[in-house]
């Protein structure tokens, strides 16, 4: 009996260690593989897509075309935010009126026939859903699909991010927004499902916080959005990733992915500050043969529509606040009201302010102005200077009348109020939330309260 029992402990233990053995090779074999990159795109086009431009759509097509090395890279996608996706019909005018009537760029990436399309094209798509997707075989493979969510809300955002450093594991990882751009007030993206909320930058750092991007940086954040090149924008998200790449004005088509993200994917040890030079490399000239092919047909209204890109290097932001905090809070050792009417007139002298009539300023052409005006502050706009020339590590800008004074960084300057959706006491507050260098915090305090009693 008691040999029959010592058996029977000795056949359990015998299969608890074979299903303990089966079950940890198991999980080795369905444990993911980290490979060099995982690129993160949350897509939220709003009326870029719904609109009619189909931007959305054209912009996956554009991912698709990369043929990226699936070997080193993963890209995963969540798209929502828009009220229609017109991805089965969006291609059909460029197949009918193949030649002239395409940009060069569609011509490029468009596969010999629509039946040779990526089969994404051919599904509806419902914009009461949120979907994540993965690039696989020059196709989108879905991989999960929710009830709408808000994209303006950072819980979206900081799902996404965590869903895809869970399950799409590498040694650097970077995100793209793809969508409106709107500065260092309001962010990112209208969601037209939820009454055109936006993504404020305070609520993406927030994300950044609630995620694994906390633990782990990104190796860099592309905007592929308007007026995201912002020193505010930049310095709210300095703890969270490398570099930044982005606009500081309009951004019109969005990015090359067919070029940069299949340079990338066949190299991806490339310098994270070649990567952000390929990107901006490869707009300026995707935006350049688009002008140029609009001109040819007799458009020449377009010759200075703006084209302008930045590479920041986030460490060295801190080194421009101090800089700025020096000269606003010292006012460069002239008495008060010397100094805000030498600040005054260099900035309606500034590229944007000047010559667009919006809330931003170009912050070394502030430095160039402010010393064309009076010598007294060469010290400080010098350290100003060359920290900027520092963080900025490549620039590229049409030579025109405003992108030529364009050097790679904007700053909030709110000189026309009145032309803004948001109110003056609004965009202070929002200003606030920031926690930017108080004394040019307090500067724009004067200039919204100046504006309010007049």
């Amino acid at each position: 009996m008691k040999t029959l029992k010592k058996l029977k402990y000795k056949i359990l233990f015998i299969v608890l260690i074979i299903g303990l053995s089966l079950s940890t090779l198991f999980a080795r074999q369905q444990a993911p593989t980290e490979k060099p990159y995982t690129i993160m795109v949350y897509m939220n086009p709003g009326d870029l897509e719904s609109g009619g431009h189909s931007e959305g759509s054209i912009n996956i097509l554009k991912m698709l075309a990369a043929q990226i090395n699936e070997k080193n890279m993963n890209v995963i996608i969540e798209i929502g935010g828009t009220e229609k996706w017109t991805n089965t019909y969006a291609l059909n005018f460029p197949f009918k009126k193949k030649g002239r009537f395409n940009p060069p760029y569609i011509e490029d990436i468009l596969p010999e026939s629509e039946k040779k399309l990526p089969s994404w094209f051919k599904k509806e798509i419902d914009p009461n859903k949120n979907i994540r997707y993965k690039i696989e075989k020059g196709d989108l493979k879905q991989l999960q699909t929710f009830d709408k969510q808000n994209m303006g809300e950072k819980a979206t955002l900081s799902s996404f991010i965590d869903y895809s450093m869970e399950n799409f594991p590498a040694q650097k990882y970077a995100l793209v927004f793809f969508g409106h751009g709107h500065g260092a007030l309001k962010g990112f993206g209208y969601d037209e499902n939820f009454n055109l909320d936006t993504l404020t930058i305070l609520e993406m750092k927030q994300a950044f916080e609630d995620s694994k991007v906390k633990q782990q940086k990104l190796d860099f954040i592309l905007f592929d959005t308007c007026y995201m090149a912002n020193l505010d924008v930049a310095y709210t998200l300095k703890d969270y990733a490398h570099y930044l790449v982005a606009s500081q004005d309009t951004l019109s088509f969005g990015t090359a992915y067919y070029k940069w993200l299949a340079e990338l994917s066949q190299n991806p040890n490339m310098p994270t500050e070649k990567i952000a030079q390929s990107i901006c490399d490869s707009y300026y000239e995707l935006r350049k043969t688009y002008n140029d092919w609009e001109i040819s047909n007799g458009n020449d209204y377009l010759n200075e529509l703006p084209s302008t890109f930045s590479a920041i290097k986030l460490e060295g932001i801190d080194e421009i606040i101090d800089n700025i905090e020096r000269l606003f809070s010292t006012r460069a050792g002239m008495d008060q009201r010397a100094f805000e009417e030498l600040v005054k007139e260099a900035v309606q002298k500034t590229s944007f302010v000047k010559d667009k009539k919006i809330n931003l300023m170009d912050v070394k052409d502030f430095c160039n102005q402010l010393e064309k005006q009076s010598n007294k502050a060469s010290t400080y706009i010098e350290a100003l200077k060359a920290s900027l020339d520092k963080a900025v590590v490549y620039n590229v800008k049409q030579d025109n009348v405003t992108l030529g004074r364009a050097n790679g960084l904007s700053i909030y300057m709110p000189h026309y109020l009145d032309e803004s959706d948001i109110g003056p006491q609004e965009q202070l507050y929002l200003y606030r939330q920031l926690q930017f260098a108080k004394s040019y915090t307090k500067y724009v305090e004067e200039i919204i309260s100046s504006h309010n009693s007049e």
